[in-house]
């Protein structure tokens, strides 16, 4: 159910984008550049994709070795203000599912919010359409887990710093779409007070980016 929520409101978001670009079909102008990467414009994105395909987890081990595999899916939205010409802060929230399967096989299931700061710097190439991206996103986080196993959820509260390094392709001067590669770091406390999980993990994401001005 939670699945489908987040499809949904993925397919919302890419409806209102397409509709606004729709007001802006003009191409950016190659002699002013693009207005909605300078101080004073701002926008929203929706990434969304596999999180945590290739990650490894050592909860309070001491063999330095990986507990846990793991994949996962997500949904990502942020916005962001530009501060500067081609540097933008904002608020970022995420919301994901994950599957988990450990040594002895054992499966659960991860339900995670998270909610932060994140900041990007959008390099211009000249005229070209192409655009790199690299952002850095620091959130709370909070996950409640789900075990064949156990009885009770548990419950891990924590904060993640998640670099991002990626390109969008810029289809007007106010809709793109674009991909990027994310890595996260996660420390979090279980709800028993005692055990702290430190987490590492890799992904790809793909999405759209509308901007205004």
């Amino acid at each position: 159910m939670r699945g489908h929520r987040m499809l949904t409101l993925m397919g919302l978001f890419v409806f209102s984008a397409l509709t606004v670009a729709a007001q802006d079909a003009a191409p950016p102008s190659e002699a002013e550049g693009r207005p909605t990467l300078q101080r004073g414009a701002w926008y929203v994105a929706a990434y969304s994709g596999g999180s945590g395909f290739a990650a490894w987890i050592n909860a309070s081990s001491d063999d330095g070795e990986a507990d846990l595999s793991l994949q996962g899916f997500n949904l990502r939205l942020s916005g962001g203000y530009f501060v500067a010409d081609q540097l933008a802060v904002g608020p970022e929230f995420s919301a994901g599912f994950t599957r988990l399967v450990d040594p002895a096989d054992n499966l659960r299931t991860e339900f995670e919010v998270s909610l932060g700061l994140q900041g990007a710097y959008f390099l211009e190439l000249g005229d070209s359409r192409w655009v790199p991206v690299s952002r850095l996103a620091i959130a709370y986080e909070r996950k409640t887990v789900r075990d064949d196993a156990k009885v009770d959820d548990e419950v891990e509260n924590g904060v993640s710093i998640s670099p991002k390094l990626g390109v969008t392709y810029f289809f007007t001067n106010r809709l793109t779409g674009g991909a990027e590669a994310v890595y996260s770091f996660t420390r979090r406390t279980a709800d028993d007070g005692d055990t702290i999980i430190l987490s590492h993990a890799v992904g790809l994401g793909i999405g759209i980016t509308v901007f205004f001005r």
